[in-house]
């Protein structure tokens, strides 16, 4: 490690514009991270399949998806922790597919702390500076700044066993960024945690990436975890990813129709294709017609599909007469959820759609065994072709 990474303040130098950290190719900067035909396998199982990624410096950035879709392979992958199969993991421009993990600019957050339990916080916190010999005065200056940081002052002589489970990740956290790595690497670092405590370290985990500006990667299971930290999202399915976008486009222009069902809740029902026009798209889905907007282009008349629709963009309207995009629904239930009512329609025998609407003061006169219906806009239907995705529905 050279000298300038042990001198000044962990502020001072870690930190830099997300201005000026918003486009690499702009700027002329290597990517924090870059996978290049990434592979892992284990035997004939292909863990990881020739992954193409390119991480901003500064970003915080999550690899999002179900249980074994190859994200933590991936994280381990780039912390040097798992040797690939095929490609290169470059950090900062450097492929460092072959160096040990401690040779690394990077440092790792696991799920269940790896704290010393016979050392106090700022004895943990200590530790790696203690490991790259920086004079004492120097590390309690670093280690006393970054305990302020993750809001641990005042608790630097208690052991880990006195601390609660949130006070303990924030020591692992604290632990890594001492000594100011170029990536943090947060392997479901708050899974073991509680809902509340987790909403609190997800506001802090954030607070914290944008004052020490350095590259966030963190692997999770939890959309709403995802959505609400990142930069930008990977979606990871079966050794692949699926998508890379913003929140917002992944969650609006899904590609493939396993991002649209994996991220948030949307209804589905299979079709027909009658007529295309490039990306509008006009289907028979049993007794209805839905007109929409197909994620792949033009779509040839006869073509098997899945349109999918949020259930916020549903419309209970008992006046709308229109021959597309409605449907006489049955009402089943209802379910208050303070601000938001769910209400649970058969749009079809046996095809059962959500509808989500806000509700103030007044009281739902919806009941179940009513009949309504339901409207949609055309932007709002996704239209996917089986070559889309491999998740096909019944007809």
């Amino acid at each position: 490690m050279s000298s300038e990474h042990h001198s000044g303040s962990l502020i001072d130098n870690a930190s830099r514009s997300k201005d000026d950290q918003s486009g690499d190719s702009a700027t002329g900067q290597s990517p924090a991270i870059e996978l290049r035909g990434l592979s892992k396998k284990y035997g004939d199982l292909d863990a990881v399949r020739q992954l193409e990624l390119s991480i901003r410096s500064g970003e915080f950035f999550t690899l999002l998806g179900p249980s074994g879709c190859g994200k933590s392979t991936t994280l381990r992958m780039v912390a040097g922790l798992e040797a690939p199969t095929e490609g290169q993991v470059y950090l900062e421009g450097k492929d460092v597919t072959a160096t040990a993990p401690e040779r690394r600019s990077t440092s790792t957050v696991f799920q269940d702390y790896a704290l010393f339990p016979h050392l106090t916080v700022l004895g943990n916190v200590l530790f790696p500076l203690r490991m790259k010999r920086l004079p004492r005065s120097e590390g309690l200056d670093k280690a006393n700044k970054i305990l302020q940081l993750v809001g641990l002052a005042g608790l630097e002589d208690r052991r880990p066993e006195q601390l609660s489970g949130g006070q303990r990740q924030r020591v692992a956290l604290a632990r890594s960024l001492v000594w100011r790595p170029r990536a943090l690497l947060l392997d479901e670092p708050l899974a073991a945690l509680d809902f509340q405590l987790r909403r609190e370290m997800q506001d802090m985990l954030k607070e914290l990436q944008s004052e020490v500006g350095i590259t966030f990667m963190l692997v999770t299971h939890d959309q709403t975890e995802a959505f609400s930290l990142s930069d930008r999202i990977g979606v990871m399915n079966d050794g692949r990813l699926e998508q890379v976008g913003t929140p917002h486009e992944l969650y609006y222009q899904p590609r493939t129709l396993f991002v649209a069902t994996f991220l948030g809740n949307i209804n589905l029902i299979r079709g027909q294709v009658e007529s295309s026009d490039n990306d509008r798209v006009v289907a028979r889905c049993g007794p209805l017609r839905v007109a929409g907007r197909s994620v792949s282009g033009s779509i040839p008349p006869g073509t098997d599909v899945t349109i999918g629709i949020r259930p916020e963009s549903i419309r209970q309207n008992a006046a709308h007469t229109a021959a597309i995009n409605t449907a006489t629904c049955r009402v089943l239930s209802t379910t208050f959820l303070g601000s938001q009512e769910v209400t649970l329609l058969e749009i079809a025998p046996g095809i059962h759609w959500r509808c989500y609407e806000e509700r103030g003061r007044t009281t739902s006169n919806i009941k179940g065994g009513r009949t309504m219906t339901a409207t949609w806009d055309a932007e709002d239907a996704l239209i996917f072709t089986d070559s889309d995705d491999k998740k096909k529905l019944p007809l």
